[in-house]
């Protein structure tokens, strides 16, 4: 049996020695390196099989080497399950998992007749998906869609206005809310036990029929929204706070990108599909001071580990399915100030599929009496119980189980000075079998102390001269 590896060497010629080296000690003379080539659909047409063993790809050589009918193999990830459907079309192996893929090599050698006909079925399956008339047709759909066509999907959406001394912005958000383009909405506010000497009940009450309002002892923003959940009646829920803003596109644009899928994806189930965006920042007065791009990710992995260094994620830009809270349950009203960053982890960990939505529909708004200022003691130390429940789930799930992944975590945790939760990542990653180096000693982690208190200051001189 012989081996090619293809492609060029994109860490250079050291790494290609390293290779080469490593290959010879392993296989002798029956490996072989091809490096760049563009007659790659000759080589597909001479070879027993294809291994794809990929850590994230759309379709890649994947298509190619089942539209030369070749028995393929590849990792289960990215697009590649779309047209390699395990013992149909193809087998998938585990990710980071070499004995799988041995499996699977040796289980299509030992059934080359089946191997065969899974080439054939697979052969099939990329002509009709990939056909050039089809996927021009569906691009097509796809633009209508996105630039006004009819929505054949119009779900009633409820927006969720928690409200505590509101009186300042209350009404901008309730406007906000009423200016949507998209019509099926309804809209509830829940007065979180103002003190306002009934500011904020008497702006909710003048707008009639137009809103639904509840009143409620103070109990915090989670116990508020979980009260408007309750009540609820839309298949969708969507966050206001009562002293940020939407643009008058934001809900017909995920209900926009929620048709598409539906066009585009056959098995995609809108019970676990979470929309976010972008926001912008603005000051007490309005004025906008930056945009916050939210971060994208090949999986939720990803996503976990971007956040956690820098958190992206806006609440008010979400739309959630209502079915998630039956599943995964409500907003924990324990927690004050983090609440709503640990729902989206909770989403993420339960294997919910986030897709982005481009363009700042959310605006979100700096002023002295957000709770993070006016509680910032509490808010410190919820931030570190987050952690360190978010590193004890990280490590929960075999998915995640990665020595590698925990001293990242350990280091994105201390650029934020949440030393408990990068300890704890660090024994987690000890007991995976990472062994202890110079960037998990003391001198490392007082270098990360010093940056992190150096962006903390400068986040609290960015916030005073904006706010």
């Amino acid at each position: 049996m012989g081996v090619i590896i293809g492609g060029p060497w994109q860490n250079g010629e050291r790494y290609y020695r390293k290779m080469k080296t490593l290959g010879e000690k392993l296989c002798g003379n029956r490996l072989l390196f091809t490096g760049f080539r563009e007659d790659i659909t000759a080589i597909y047409r001479e070879l027993d099989m294809a291994v794809h063993p990929s850590l994230s790809e759309n379709l890649g050589g994947a298509a190619e080497s089942l539209s030369a009918g070749v028995p393929t193999i590849a990792t289960n990830v990215g697009g590649f399950p779309d047209i390699v459907n395990d013992k149909k079309t193809g087998l998938l192996a585990a990710p980071k998992d070499p004995d799988s893929i041995i499996e699977n090599v040796e289980y299509l050698l030992g059934h080359k007749a089946e191997a065969k006909q899974m080439a054939r079925k697979g052969k099939v399956l990329v002509k009709e998906k990939l056909d050039g008339g089809k996927c021009a047709d569906k691009v097509y759909e796809m633009y209508q869609t996105l630039l006004g066509s009819e929505l054949s999907y119009q779900p009633r959406v409820t927006i969720i206005i928690p409200v505590y001394n509101g009186g300042a912005y209350l009404k901008q958000a309730i406007d906000g809310a009423l200016g949507q383009t998209y019509k099926n909405l309804e809209i509830i506010v829940v007065n979180d036990g103002s003190n306002d000497n009934g500011h904020t009940r008497e702006t909710a009450l003048s707008y009639g029929g137009q809103i639904i309002y509840l009143e409620k002892e103070n109990g915090g923003v989670s116990s508020a929204l979980n009260t408007g959940i309750a009540r609820m009646s839309g298949q969708w829920f969507s966050w206001l706070s009562h002293d940020d803003g939407y643009a008058p596109g934001k809900i017909e644009n995920q209900i926009r990108l929620l048709n598409v899928l539906l066009q585009n994806r056959d098995e995609i189930d809108l019970d676990k599909t979470v929309l976010y965006g972008d926001a912008e920042i603005i000051n007490s007065s309005g004025k906008h001071v930056c945009e916050l791009r939210a971060y994208q990710g090949k999986d939720n992995r990803e996503l976990i580990l971007k956040n956690i260094r820098h958190n992206r994620f806006n609440g008010c830009s979400f739309l959630l399915p209502y079915a998630c809270f039956h599943k995964i349950g409500l907003f924990n009203e324990t927690l004050r100030t983090v609440s709503d960053y640990e729902y989206w982890f909770r989403l993420l960990f339960h294997g919910y599929r986030f897709y982005h939505v481009g363009g700042c529909d959310v605006q979100n708004r700096l002023h002295p009496k957000q709770v993070t200022h006016t509680k910032a003691a509490l808010a410190e130390d919820e931030m570190v119980q987050f952690h360190l429940w978010m590193t004890d789930e990280f490590f929960k799930r075999r998915l995640y189980q990665s020595s590698d992944d925990f001293m990242m975590l350990r280091g994105n945790m201390l650029r934020r000075c949440l030393h408990a939760g990068a300890q704890r990542a660090q024994e987690y990653a000890k007991a995976l079998g990472k062994k202890p180096g110079f960037f998990s000693g003391k001198y490392h982690t007082a270098v990360f102390h010093l940056r992190s208190l150096f962006f903390k200051a400068f986040y609290k001189l960015f916030f005073f001269i904006n706010q």
